[in-house]
């Protein structure tokens, strides 16, 4: 039977809430419809709850409030009331202490010197006994010697009654309330400590951190002017202006912030290896490195990186590239191989796309894929028919025909997924077998038609391949090993040179130690070249930048570094600008211009462009 009741009770109960809510929309719905018919004056609704005690939280319901904490004043009969917080239907307050016995007041509310024309109001009733709490600190986490606000329930409101101690060191109590105190975080080192608080016997834990200012690392690791870098460390300030950067003694503009990052731009100063300055309330770090030299600038010449259906001759942005895949230089013009749509050979001279043949003009090319391809002293192409397993090649007067190769025993060779075509300076080329599902991957030498010479590859799907400057070792790349290796043509000797093994990500992409490039991580490449100084230039498709590996002391690539010079990594797009600033799509075929140091580039596969990388 007093089950029953009680469950009568209940249903009585949830009806009489229900009510409540639903009278509540109502009147608000009425208020809202005239404030939109021109009524501005703040309009109150409800507060809950509608009794409590010194330091209880309460929400005031109502419109016409503002979204600007300093437009809003509120009142417990003449007192004013802590806001919290306000949007323009909800307030939230701290009920202050009320002098004598009074047991109820009158809650008003002003917004931008208006004041509500009705009241609502709240009980005070005797604080009860309870358990002390501890149910959030702010911030969460600070240097010593700051302010810091533990929140709670059942403090005392007394500043003597309440001990606070970090980490077991004794803490300033600044102010006192039920629900806040107000406290100094004491000397301590840096690290996580538990908060204990105590009055009246009664004891609260909770945990805070002890911060240190410091700069762990910075990226990009050089560049010059207008070069956004990231600084990684502890320490920092999430609001922008507390955070002061220098160079050199050079303000640098800090743009973005957070406690463990700053993105800063680089100012214009003298040419020379600097480290950086951070300045956060009173506190100083110096850290990370940063090369300032010239910058990287990133222009595309030809095509466009959407609308394109088909390849069209032209000149410049007017010109099209559908489905490019290399870039061959021959003079002071390029070759470019068409992968698939008219599975062709084009030409680029003076920034002008021509065609040269394609499969409509030359059955030969019918489902070919051209891919990967060099030029021979001769002035012939050879280029890979990935799609037929085949080497063709094409003459300087227009000659297209297919290379035959023959194994070590005269055999037709069988040469799984060719990639690249490497013409070598005694008339012998160079094949880049990818491997894949028919078996490992390997580099072919060739001589007049006849495979002479097998390097085995201990992964498959190999990508790229590059010569060095004087041709007597071939730069490889590949998507399984996420490494460089380098290969040896005389001895036969294969050597890991850069990455760590590991595909890239947004969160791992990094460059890796200075003089350690086997820490970096490295993502595939279908576009490589070496410069006469031995530096590799290589596209990472994988994270849509470019990247460089300089090598160490005597040309040492394992002793090398690693560096970003060109894309965000992992913004896929197309934008032209400067080093990370500017946006790469597909990082692809790559050569070197007439003058030995510009990168020209394809950038984008069905919809493909031509990009120009310069350093000034």
């Amino acid at each position: 039977m007093k089950r029953k009741m009680k469950r009568k009770m209940e249903k009585i109960i949830k009806l009489i809430i229900a009510s409540f809510i639903c009278l509540c929309t109502f009147e608000a719905c009425q208020e809202e419809n005239k404030a939109e018919m021109g009524d501005t004056a703040p309009r109150l609704i409800s507060i809950i709850p509608s009794k409590g005690y010194p330091g209880t939280s309460a929400i005031i319901s109502g419109v016409n409030f503002s979204d600007n904490q300093q437009d809003v004043k509120v009142y417990a009969d003449e007192k004013e009331v802590k806001v919290t917080k306000c949007t323009r239907n909800r307030i939230s307050v701290v009920m202050p202490d009320i002098d004598g016995n009074k047991k109820e007041v009158k809650i008003r509310v002003v917004v931008n010197g208006t004041e509500s024309g009705s009241s609502l109001v709240f009980d005070y009733v005797e604080r009860t006994e309870q358990e002390l709490a501890i149910t959030g600190i702010n911030p969460s986490s600070a240097y010593e010697g700051e302010k810091v606000t533990i929140f709670g329930d059942n403090f005392s409101k007394e500043v003597s009654e309440n001990e606070v101690t970090f980490g077991g060191v004794k803490a300033q109590v600044l102010t006192a309330s039920y629900s806040a105190l107000e406290v100094i975080a004491p000397e301590h080192e840096p690290g996580t400590v538990e908060v204990v608080v105590s009055n009246a016997g009664r004891v609260a834990k909770s945990m805070f951190k002890y911060q240190s200012l410091a700069i762990v690392s910075n990226s990009p690791s050089s560049g010059s002017a207008g070069i956004e870098v990231t600084l990684v460390g502890e320490g920092f300030s999430s609001t922008l202006s507390e955070n002061e950067v220098t160079v050199g003694g050079v303000r640098a503009e800090v743009i973005k912030a957070s406690e463990e990052s700053l993105v800063v731009v680089m100012p214009d100063i003298p040419v020379k290896i600097y480290q950086f300055t951070v300045r956060v309330k009173g506190r100083e770090a110096t850290g990370g490195e940063y090369t300032y030299a010239g910058n990287w600038y990133v222009e595309t010449v030809l095509g466009s990186f959407t609308g394109t259906t088909e390849t069209i001759e032209g000149t410049g942005l007017a010109a099209r590239l559908r489905n490019p895949q290399d870039l061959i230089p021959f003079g002071n013009s390029y070759y470019v191989t068409v992968r698939a749509g008219d599975h062709g050979i084009y030409k680029i001279a003076d920034k002008t796309l021509s065609k040269v043949v394609t499969a409509k003009e030359n059955p030969l090319l019918t489902n070919t894929f051209p891919w990967g391809g060099d030029v021979d002293a001769d002035g012939t192409l050879y280029f890979t028919g990935k799609g037929v397993k085949k080497i063709f090649t094409l003459t300087s007067s227009g000659e297209l025909a297919e290379y035959k190769i023959t194994n070590e025993s005269g055999e037709q060779a069988d040469y799984p997924n060719p990639m690249k075509v490497l013409c070598g300076k005694d008339g012998e080329i160079y094949i880049l077998s990818r491997g894949a599902s028919e078996g490992k991957g390997a580099v072919l030498k060739v001589v007049s038609g006849k495979i002479v010479k097998t390097y085995p590859l201990a992964e498959n799907l190999w990508e790229m391949a590059a010569f060095n400057h004087d041709k007597t070792k071939i730069f490889l790349i590949g998507s399984t090993s996420w490494k460089i290796w380098l290969l040896d043509i005389a001895s036969g000797e294969i050597l890991h040179i850069a990455g760590n093994g590991n595909k890239p990500t947004a969160e791992t992409y990094s460059d890796g130690e200075k003089g350690n490039p086997l820490t970096a991580t490295i993502g595939a490449s279908e576009g490589m070249v070496c410069t006469e100084d031995g530096t590799l230039y290589f596209g990472d498709f994988t994270s849509s930048t470019v990247r460089m590996l300089r090598p160490g002391a005597g040309g040492d690539y394992t002793k090398g570094t690693v560096a970003t010079i060109a894309g965000k990594k992992f913004d896929k797009a197309a934008k032209d600008g400067i080093s990370t600033n500017a946006v790469f799509n597909y990082p692809n075929g790559m050569a070197l211009a007439p003058d030995g140091e510009t990168i020209m580039m394809v950038d984008g596969t069905s919809n493909g462009t031509i990009r120009k990388i310069y350093y000034k």
